[in-house]
């Protein structure tokens, strides 16, 4: 028979142990507990790690949640700017277009030469006229003596060499918004008689009816370019009219038609 070493020996060290018990009086389960009796494990703490590491996930995802959430506001920011930006270039493109259409207060003669204007009010601010700065006022007697005391303009405006001259001629005649057709028509035969006419025009700002003239007229052998408009305002004829020698007419013509089409009927 063989006999295994190992197991004689577990076996020899249980009988040993066994006797020593007995001659004690111990038993050997309480030998046994006290040789197996070992203080508990203690689990392994995989809660704090745990929390740890989701709170670690957590602060991570935060994190880049925040980076995520500022390149957003900035992308917002540099987009609203943008926006305000591309408005403000609209707003300029707008005004200059404006100005190109009729809204500049500056003209050019047919020389080049620019005329600063401003808007005036007539007729108790029934209407206004771009005005060149540089003309100058007429005084009551210098209309007179300019024009004669019948039929004289309200209010002359004339250039420094007082050959260029801009007339407001509100009247007391009585001539109503439907007439000013009518009214055309004959100005154009009556003035046809001694001069020539050269454009005739019938249009509406509003609800107001416009006409207006030019021609050529001469006096004393000079021969003077005339752009007249009239209409009609609280039922009373208001005449207005720019004239310069025929001789410069290229050069005043543009300053003449800028004026005109600046007329602004307020009422």
């Amino acid at each position: 028979m063989v006999i295994n070493i190992y197991k004689k020996e577990i076996f020899v060290a249980t009988k040993t142990t066994a006797s020593k018990n007995a001659k004690t009086g111990k038993s050997k389960s309480t030998k046994v507990d006290k040789a197996t009796a070992k203080a508990p494990t203690k689990p392994k703490d995989t809660t704090t790690k745990t929390a740890s590491s989701k709170a670690q996930s957590s602060s991570s995802k935060s994190t880049k949640s925040n980076k995520s959430e500022k390149k957003g506001t900035g992308r917002m920011i540099a987009w609203i700017l943008g926006g305000i930006a591309a408005i403000a270039i609209i707003v300029v493109a707008i005004v200059a277009i404006a100005n190109k259409l009729g809204d500049s207060l500056t003209v050019k003669t047919g020389k080049g030469d620019q005329i600063e204007t401003q808007y005036t009010d007539f007729n108790n601010g029934g209407f206004r006229l771009k005005i060149p700065t540089s003309f100058k006022t007429l005084s009551e007697d210098e209309i007179k003596k300019k024009y004669g005391s019948s039929d004289a303009p309200r209010t002359v405006y004339a250039s420094q060499d007082d050959k260029v001259n801009i007339a407001i001629s509100p009247s007391d005649s009585t001539l109503s918004n439907d007439q000013i057709e009518t009214y055309l028509n004959t100005m154009k035969s009556l003035l046809g008689i001694g001069g020539e006419i050269l454009d005739t025009k019938y249009y509406s700002q509003g609800n107001h009816n416009i006409g207006a003239v030019q021609l050529v007229t001469e006096d004393d052998n000079t021969k003077y370019y005339n752009h007249m408009v009239f209409f009609s305002q609280d039922n009373k004829l208001v005449v207005l009219t720019f004239n310069c020698p025929d001789a410069d007419r290229d050069e005043w013509q543009p300053v003449g038609d800028f004026v005109m089409k600046s007329l602004d009927i307020k009422k």
